[in-house]
């Protein structure tokens, strides 16, 4: 991936795929701290997808951050969008980088990459985390009943 291919689902999806995120130790689930309990990497994952898209996100930040500055002035000005689901969608289907996320009331909050796909399958993510796909349904990795958040990158 390089700066002169042009934004398209192919060159999106290839983007993401290069991580294979389903089997790469890097995004795998583990204990990193020492304290027993496993950290999960949604947050790292997105950052590396987003670097090799060129789509700006600070560097070293957690998904609650990430998510926190991506609705912030800063994230505006680097030409992140708020959109609606349906919205997303499209922008991926376009190649334009496009994240959903969730901020959770108390403890760890989540963000993974919108898939570029037909939108009569849904909408479709790429995470890490607990559960570490390449292209799986939005259900998969949040849940239901969740208030989400998604944001393209123009």
């Amino acid at each position: 991936m390089n700066a002169c291919l042009p934004r398209s689902a192919a060159n999106y999806a290839a983007a993401i795929d290069s991580f294979a995120v389903d089997s790469n130790p890097r995004f795998k689930r583990r204990d990193v701290t020492g304290d027993g309990r496993p950290e999960t990497f949604c947050n790292q994952f997105v950052e590396a997808v987003c670097l090799l898209l060129e789509a700006p996100l600070p560097k070293g930040l957690l998904a609650r951050e990430q998510l926190a500055w991506l609705q912030s002035k800063e994230g505006l000005e680097a030409a992140w969008i708020p959109v609606v689901e349906e919205q997303a969608r499209e922008m991926a289907l376009m190649g334009f980088p496009t994240v959903v996320g969730w901020f959770a009331p108390i403890g760890h909050s989540h963000i993974a990459m919108v898939r570029p796909a037909k939108a009569y399958v849904g909408t479709r993510i790429a995470q890490a985390g607990a559960l570490c796909f390449s292209d799986g349904p939005l259900v998969r990795g949040f849940g239901r009943g969740k208030d989400l958040v998604f944001f393209s990158h123009n």
